[in-house]
Parts: structure tokens; sequence; C-alpha cells
């Protein structure tokens, strides 16, 4: 670009550049301070439309000074010579607004004579303000950094704005999710202004008509400034109220938040009551303004997130560092502190490495970022406390990187986990040790076998699995108590550990059951160690309370040539165990596949009776019990057959011990019971000569409350049946609680119940329980009856107890007489109450009830001659037996 010569330039052309040059110039006469002349950046300076509005006028039109104010600047411009003055003055606009100005001033001389003043003005309004408006940003951000809060800072901009710029109506509004608007510090100078628009909004919401179309409203939507004049605001709601205030104009800036989406979260409003207050110049320099706002708050937000976090890690329960590259620590929270149990401030700058010195990175000296791997490093260090004490803690060690991806520390998060490693230890112990023997519970008995058969198998060494149960437990906890069974089973444990020290596993895995793992080359070896622990098991342990001596029952199973599993191994260990148990206990067996078809047959059986029951194939058969010495029925006794239909009748030995051992007996007792008793009430009804049906109650029957009190709802639903109801008891029952016995005997017997111990002599007889208990009869044993004739010990035996019998004023019954013989020699020894063969078989029900109605009605019924069963033929003398 080439500039004219300054040399060639006419007057004209300094003519031209005093017109249109952007600097404001003006020309007066130093002397009469009257204005010569004004370019016309001068004239739009101050409002005037012409250079006769000004021209001729003194320059106190325009300048704020005094005329001896401006008289002594001209007189300091003469005395420095050439050079300018700079002086800043205020100037009058045509409207009568005020503006700060810095004039430039010097005197010229004409050629043809005089002197002239020159005036070069530029505006200082838009520096004032961008002053103000700076000092307001810079207090911002102090207060930002000092960490005051969103309300405060937002009060803060209000209230510099209002006293820099003296707006007519300043506030900060942010929209609320309900459509709602929130004003923050209100600034007007109408005291009542404030609370005015609070009323005048509160019917409206930003986000729905008509409250959509006020000012605000539209800048949240449009996310861009908007300056109007009230009168020009069409559709807004607050016209009115803006109208009512004296606000001549307003502008609304949005607040924008620093996101990708620059959402805008607030508006701020300045309002005037004069527009031209509000020029496009003053506009823009607010909207600058604005976008620093924006800049001013995400410095907020950033510090503000830099405070909560830190918050957060100082006041976290979890231990919290951040460590420099070299090991020593940077920063540290109170958690830290605490677990160390050291000072905080003492912390900072230690070592990290003095706090876990037993840990293996502690040894090695280097933390686990430093050793090339850039990923997060979690384990578990151990570390020692001030005091000495050690602990445990598990770590998480993060990189933290700087913007260009520099390692430049490392964040370590830590979980002091000393007591969770210790219940997890007790919780190990509690699941996989007894705690009252301390051997392996089945849990950690099947967890060691597995790792032995895995073992085991890569090798292809043979194991055995033992499965061991004693004999008689249950007796010594009903006679000495649970305490001292507790202390039995502790010495048994100590002695077969002493027999396995060094030789396999033992565990215990129920009450009475424990289970062995040895590995031995072949069975022999395997038999032996296992007849060392039947003695010292057998051997008698004694108590304070007494001596009591038990056996073992053995069943064995051996890997790999009985299964390949645990799982499979015990369980045939189990059913061998049982095997041992019922060839007659205190004996080792090992396993068969012999075994495990009698189970299966004993699962099929049980599976049968469960049918049966559902099915009702139980019928009842019935023995006549005569007094032979007028051969006057006295009672019969109710016997159990199962009709199964595909095996035909079946006897109670074939299938009570099955019911027994499974807890079917409860439902197959219930229905006997159920059936006897309705038959005694249809017999009463019916009007049959008065005479007992007895019924036997099994052990478990006995000792389970729910018989007894289903007995008595029973004698309520058949009220005829109790008289003639007569129970039959063993004598092992009696012998526990004589204390309950008795009252639940004595109880039934006022209903008219009778009682019968069955075989007597055979269990537990005792004289001083017959005295104890209100029982009415007892029945001699069977197989006394049966011997009596070939063994003279027996007859005495059956001529003791018919002595004893009639002492204690008791019924004495005889069972199982098969011959006339039998029956003389029951009779001479005064036994009259007979039961057997050779007074009758057992009758079915329609047998039976033809054989009543064969005698008068209301009397007493007489066996002449003894009937015969029309029953299964192949019924063996002494089937009498069934839910004993």
């Amino acid at each position: 670009m080439s500039y004219p010569d300054p040399q060639r330039l006419t007057g004209e052309d300094y003519l031209h550049f005093f017109e249109q040059g952007p600097e404001a110039i003006f020309l007066a006469d130093p002397d009469t301070l009257r204005v010569r002349d004004a370019n016309l950046s001068f004239l739009n300076l101050l409002g005037y439309s012409s250079r006769a509005d000004i021209v001729g006028h003194s320059v106190l039109l325009f300048s704020s000074s005094t005329e001896l104010q401006v008289r002594e600047s001209i007189d300091s411009i003469r005395r420095s010579g050439q050079h300018p003055s700079r002086l800043t003055r205020t100037f009058r606009r045509a409207d009568g607004a005020r503006l700060q100005v810095e004039m430039a001033c010097s005197l010229s001389r004409f050629p043809e004579g005089g002197d002239i003043l020159i005036g070069h003005v530029r505006e200082l309004t838009r520096e004032r303000e961008m002053e103000k408006l700076n000092s307001i940003y810079v207090e911002l951000d102090r207060r930002i950094l000092a960490g005051q809060d969103l309300k405060t800072l937002l009060s803060v901009i209000v209230d510099r704005l209002v006293t820099g710029f003296g707006f007519a109506l300043t506030y900060i509004s942010l929209p609320e999710p309900d459509g709602s608007i929130r004003y923050l510090n209100i600034r007007s100078d109408d005291p009542s202004c404030a609370q005015s628009l609070e009323e005048a909004s509160r019917p409206y919401r930003w986000n729905e008509p008509p409250g959509n179309q006020r000012l605000s409203a539209k800048v949240l939507l449009s996310k861009q400034p908007v300056f109007v004049i009230t009168e020009e605001a069409m559709g807004s709601p607050l016209k009115d109220w803006y109208l009512r205030q004296g606000i001549d104009a307003s502008l609304v800036i949005p607040l924008l938040a620093e996101s990708a989406d620059q959402r805008p979260w607030g508006t701020l409003t300045l309002s005037v009551r004069n527009r031209q207050a509000f020029p496009e110049s003053r506009q823009q320099l607010f909207l600058e303004f604005s976008d620093r706002l924006r800049v001013a708050f995400s410095h907020y937000e950033e510090h503000h997130r830099i405070r909560l976090f830190r918050g957060a890690m100082e006041s976290g329960r979890a231990p919290s560092l951040i460590v420099n590259p070299d090991g020593t620590i940077a920063w540290s929270n109170r958690a830290f502190s605490e677990m160390t149990r050291t000072d905080l401030k003492s912390i900072l700058g230690e070592d990290l490495r003095q706090f876990f010195p037993l840990s293996d990175w502690g040894r090695q000296g280097k933390l686990p970022g430093e050793r090339g791997s850039d990923e997060e490093f979690s384990g578990e260090w151990c570390g020692v406390t001030a005091d000495g004490t050690a602990f445990l803690a598990e770590v998480l060690v993060s990189p933290i990187r700087n913007d260009s991806l520099k390692r430049t520390h490392f964040l370590v998060h830590m979980k002091d986990v000393t007591s969770e490693r210790e219940k997890e230890k007790e919780i190990h112990r509690l699941a996989h040790q007894d705690p009252l023997t301390g051997l392996l519970n089945r849990n950690g008995f099947l967890k060691l076998c597995r790792e032995e058969l895995e073992r085991d198998f890569r090798s292809g060494k043979r194991l055995a699995l033992a499965f061991l149960d004693l004999d008689g437990f249950k007796e010594l906890n009903d006679t000495l108590g649970h305490a001292a069974g507790d202390r039995f089973l502790e010495i048994l444990s100590r002695r077969m550990l002493e027999v396995m020290e060094g030789k396999g596993a033992l565990g215990r895995i129920g009450g009475d059951e424990f289970v062995v793992l040895v590995e031995e080359k072949n069975d022999l070896l395997f038999e032996r160690l296992f007849t060392d622990l039947l003695e010292q098991v057998s051997r008698p342990v004694v108590f304070e309370e007494g001596q009591f001596q038990t056996t073992v029952s053995v069943g064995v199973a051996i890997y790999p040539e009985d299964g390949l599993t645990v799982e499979e191994l015990l369980r045939k260990a189990d059913l061998t165990m049982y095997h041992a148990k019922s060839a007659g206990k205190n004996t080792i067996r090992f396993f068969e596949k012999a075994i495990e078809q009698s189970v299966r047959e004993w699962y099929e059986k049980g599976t049968a009776l469960r049918q049966a029951i559902a099915r009702k194939e139980f019928e009842l058969y019935f023995q006549p019990q005569v007094d032979v010495r007028n051969n006057r029925l006295m009672g019969v006794e109710a016997l159990l057959r199962w009709n199964r239909p595909d095996r035909g009748m079946m006897l109670p030995a074939s299938f009570i011990p099955l019911a027994e051992e499974t807890g079917l007996i409860h439902p197959v007792g219930d229905w006997v019971m159920e059936e006897a008793l309705s038959l005694l009430e249809k017999w009463e009804r019916k009007g049959y000569p008065s005479f007992w049906l007895a019924v036997n109650v099994s052990a478990r029957q006995f000792r389970s409350e729910s018989f007894w009190s289903d007995l008595e709802s029973r004698f309520d639903r058949y009220p005829a049946s109790a008289s003639r109801l007569s129970l039959e008891l063993t004598e092992s029952l009696l012998v526990g609680d004589s204390g309950v016995s008795a009252g639940r005997i004595a109880s039934l017997r006022k209903r008219g119940v009778t009682f019968v111990i069955d075989d007597f002599g055979t269990g537990y007889s005792s004289l001083s329980y017959l005295t104890r208990l209100p029982v009415d009869s007892i029945k001699i044993p069977q197989e006394f009856v049966l011997r009596m004739k070939e063994n003279e010990r027996d007859r005495k035996m059956v001529e003791i107890i018919a002595h004893m019998a009639r002492n204690l004023d008791l019924v004495l019954i005889g069972e199982g007489a098969e011959s006339g013989q039998e029956i003389r020699m029951l009779r001479d020894l005064g036994c009259f109450v007979i039961q057997g063969f050779s007074i009758s078989r057992p009758l079915s029900l329609s047998g039976f009830e033809r054989f009543l109605e064969q005698g008068p009605p209301g009397k007493e019924i007489l066996f002449q001659p003894p009937p015969q069963a029309d029953g299964p033929e192949d019924l063996l003398p002494g089937e009498g037996v069934h839910l004993a």
C-alpha cells in the first residue's frame, strides 16, 4: 500500500481528513472560548446533528468545567510550548447525558496570525465500564477460589452491576423443573419492586403459554440475548408490570453453561428507564461480559468438583493416599492416619515403605506401577502401625497422569481387612471343623476327600472311605443326658485320633457318625486299622454318673473299585454301615453289590408302603382272648395285615420294622386306631356283648405328643369306644420317664381305657415301675409259653409272673398257646385268660362279626367249639406281634 506524500497534500486533502477522520476534533478560539469548527465525529460523539448547533457557541456548552478552569488549562498549554496536554474531562451530550472523555489539547497559530485551540477528544465511557466489569470478574474469580457458594456469587454480580452502572432493575433468574422461575437478589431503585415482580410472575410457567412469551423464557429457550423496548414487547404477560415500573428497555442475557450444548442455567436482566442509556455499543459490552461469566462459572464448577472430591477423599472412611513416584506420601486422608495410628501431619513426606515393610512390595522397594506396567494394581499389603501392631490392607494402586499422559503420582485406595480375614478364618473353621470334637465336619471332610481323590487319581493309589456309627449311643443320651453324651464323644474322638495319627483323615459328620479316609496297600491293612478303631471305641468310658461302653458298626467303600467320587463312596460306605449294624453291630463290612440290591429292595418296599397308606390296603384281623374257666370271650387283639396286590396278604413282621425306621408308623398307627375305635362304636350300637379290643402302641407313637392329643379327639367322635379300648405297651416304653408315662396312662384310664404290659419279662422287668404305673394287665410272652413244656426255668418264670400278677390284682393273659397241654399248664399256674391258636386263629372282620352275631344279644359270648380262622391258612404261631 502506498501513502500520499505530505509535501504534495493540498488544503482540500487536510479538510477531507478533518471531516472524515474517526477521531473527534474541535477548534476553538482560546481567547473567546467560542467553537470555530468541529468535525463529524465530534458532533456524533455529543449527539449534535449539525455544526450550527455548536459552532459559535462557547466550549462551556459541552464541557462541565467552569470558565476559570478552562482558561487555566489554556494557560498551562501556552506555558508548555508546542507539546499537547492530555486532560480528562466530563462532557455533556446534547441530550444532557454525561460522558467521560480524554482530551489532547494544543495551540496552533494561523499563517495570517492568531492562535487556535485544537482538541482531540476520545470517549472513556466504554473503557471505564470495561474496567468496572473487569473488576467484577476479578472479584468473582477471587471468591470462587475462596470457595464461596453459588448464591453468594450471583448476589455479588447483581450488587456490583447496580452499584457500578445504576440500572433501574437488575436480577438473575433461574428456571425450576416445575416451570416456575426463582429470582436471586432483585435490585431496583424502587424498594417495592422485588416483591411486586415475584408476585406478578408467580402465575406463569416459563415452559408453557403464556409464560413462555416472557423475555426470560424466550432467552432460555432460544439461548440468544434479547434487547427489547418495553412498549414493543408484544405477548409478554409482564409488559404492563414493566410499564408501571417505568422500565423503558431491558437487555436479557442467557447465562450459558460451559458444555457442548451450552444449555442456559439462568438469565441476567438489565433494565433502564431510558433506552438511550443502552446503545448498541453498551449492549455488546455486556454480551462480552456474559461470555466471561460463563468462563468464571466453569471455573466455579471445576473448583466445586475439586473441593467436593477432596472433601470426599478427606472425609472418606477408606484410607487413601497420593504418592509421589519416589514413594513419598504427597497427601493422606484421616482414615489412613487412623489405620496406621499416626499423626496426620507427620505422614506427609514420609516414605510409604515404612508403613508396609512386611509386604512383598515393601521389601522390593518399588511401587507396583514403577515396574513397567501402566495398569492398575490390586492386592494385599501387610503393614505395621506406629505402635507395632501388624495389619492387613487390601489396596488398589492407580497411576495419576497429567494432560500429556505422563505419570506424575499414584493414587492408593486401601481397606483394612485384618478383622475380615480373621473372621474368614473363623468362618472357614466353623464351616470345616466340628465345634465339639475339633475333627473335620462334613464340609471339611468332603473337601479333603475330593483333593485326595484328585491326587490319587493321577497316582493310581487305593483309598478306603469308612463310615462309623456308634451302637447304642442314644441310650447314653437318654440315661445320662446330653452333656455326658458330648463328653463321651470327645473322649472317643481323641482315642480314634490316636489310632489314625499319620494314617489318614478323621471326621465327624453327624451326632454319632464318624468318617475315615485312609490310604493302604490292601484290604487286610484296611481291616487291621478299622479293627484297632473298634477296639479303642469299645473300651469303657468312666463318668461321675457311672460307666458306659459302646461298640461301633463300620461300613467301608474302596476307591476306585466301589466309586470314583466322594459322594458315591460315602453313600456306599453309609449303606454298608447299616448292613453291618443289621448284621449284629460291632462289626466291619466292606461294600458288596448285594448290599446295594437289598437297599434298593428296602426303598421299593418303602415306596409300596407309602402307596398302601394312600390306597388303604391294610386290614385288621382279630384274635380272641378267652377265659378258659368258662370259655367266655374277654377281648380280642387287633392284628394288622397288609393286603398287598402284587404279593398277597403280608404279616406285620415283614413291614412294621420298615415303617418304624421310615416314620411311616405314624400314619399306619393312625389308621389302625381310627379303624379300631370306629368298630368299637359300631359294635356298641349293634348291642354286641362287652369285650375289650387290644391295640398295640409303638415306641414312636407313645413318645409323640400328637398321638395322645389325637386319641383324645377321637374319643370325642367315638364316645362309646374308650371304655372298650385296651392299649398294649412294651416294657421298654415305660422305663424312660415314668412320671410322664403315668400321667398319660392315668388320664386315659379316667375315660375307661385299660392298659396292658405286652411281653412282660423280656425287656426291663421291674416291680418298681409296676407299682408306679396304673396298668391293668400283663401278658406272658409267647416264647415262655411255648418253652415251658420242656424247660423248667421257663415254667418257673411263668409261675413267678402269675404269682406277681395275682398279688398286684392284675389280669394275666397268656399269649401263644397252641395246644391243650399249654392251656392246662397256664391254667394250673393261675393264668386263665389265654390267646393263641389253641383258642382261635386270627379272624377277618367279616368272620369275627359273623361269630359275634351267632350269640344272643347282650349276653356273654362263649367259645363252644373254638371258631376257625377264615383268613390266610399260612399264618404261623406267634404272629400276634404287629406294632411293637
